[in-house]
C-alpha cells in the first residue's frame, strides 16, 4: 500500500494526511485541488512499521521536505518505475523483500545512480556488516530506534554530499581530460568517506558503552584506521580535481 503526504503545499504548510486506497482519478482530483506546489526536496521512506512512519512524519514536520511513504520493497520498486525521489530512506528489515535486497535491485536497475539512499539498520549492526558491500550502495545509515537529531543530521549530510557529488561529476565529465571513469571514482570515494564518518560516530557510541580496556583499545584502533582511510580518500579526491583542472 502506498501512503503519501504533502507538507510543502500552499495551505499553511501542513500535512494533508494519508492517501490510502484511493483510485488514481480521486488522487489526481485531490492533488489538482491543492493548486501548484513549489519544487521541494522529495524523500521516499520505505518502512513497514506504522509507528516509525508516524515518528518520521513528526520529526520532519518543520523541515522543508516532501515525504512519501511506501510500506514494502516490492511496492517501492513499482513506484520508482514512474517517480524518482531526491533521496530514499530504506528499512533494512522489511518483511518479504528485505531492505538490503531492495537496495540491490535498485542498484541493478540503475535507479540509484543519482539518488542517495539512507538505510535504517538494527542496533546490533556488526562491524563486518557496516563495511560489507551490501551497504556500499547507500550513502548513509541510521540505527533503530531512530533518534530525531541523528536522522535529520544524516539526511542533511547525505543531501549536501550528494549535491557535491552531482556537481563535481558534471565538472569532471565536462573537463577535457575528465571522463566517466574519473567521475565514478570521485563518487565512490565521496560515498565511502561519508559512510566511514558515520561508522566513526557509531564507534564513539560503542566506546562509551564499554569499560574493558581491551575492547576500548580495539575500538580506538578501528577509529584511527577509519580516519586514516578518510584522509587518503580526501587526498585522492583533491588530486583528481587538480588533475582535470577544475
Amino acid at each position: 500500500m502506498y501512503i503519501e503526504s504533502f507538507k510543502d503545499c500552499a495551505v499553511d504548510n501542513v500535512i494533508l494526511g494519508e492517501v490510502m486506497g484511493n483510485s488514481e482519478e480521486e488522487i489526481e482530483i485531490f492533488e489538482e485541488g491543492m493548486g501548484e506546489k513549489p519544487e521541494t526536496f522529495k524523500i521516499m521512506v520505505v518502512e513497514d512499521d506504522q509507528e516509525i512512519r508516524e515518528k518520521i512524519r513528526e520529526d520532519f514536520d518543520k523541515e522543508d521536505y516532501d515525504l512519501r511513504f511506501v510500506e514494502s520493497g516490492e511496492w517501492a520498486l513499482e513506484v520508482l518505475e514512474d517517480e524518482i525521489p531526491d533521496l530514499i530512506m530504506l528499512d533494512s528489515t522489511l518483511p518479504g523483500m528485505s531492505g538490503w535486497k531492495t537496495l540491490g535491485k535498485i542498484k541493478d536497475r540503475g535507479i540509484l545512480e543519482d539518488v542517495p539512499v539512507v538505510m535504517f539498520t538494527v542496533s546490533d549492526l556488526s562491524f563486518v556488516k557496516m563495511l560489507h558491500e551490501d551497504i556500499a550502495g547507500a550513502l548513509g545509515y541510521v540505527e533503530k530506534p531512530l533518534d530525531k537529531s541523528e536522522l535529520l543530521e544524516t539526511v542533511r549530510e547525505v543531501v549536501n554530499t550528494n549535491r557535491d557529488i552531482k556537481s563535481r561529476k558534471e565538472e569532471i565529465l565536462a573537463a577535457e581530460n575528465g571522463g566517466e571513469t574519473l567521475a565514478e571514482a570521485y563518487e565512490a570515494w565521496s560515498r565511502s568517506c561519508l559512510i566511514r564518518k558515520r561508522f566513526i560516530k557509531r564507534l564513539d557510541d560503542l566506546e562509551e558503552e564499554y569499560d574493558e580496556k581491551e575492547k576500548v583499545e580495539h575500538i580506538e584502533s578501528l577509529k584511527e584506521g577509519e580516519k586514516k582511510t578518510i584522509e587518503k580518500l580526501k587526498k585522492k579526491k583533491k588530486d583528481l580535481i587538480e588533475s582535470v583542472n577544475i
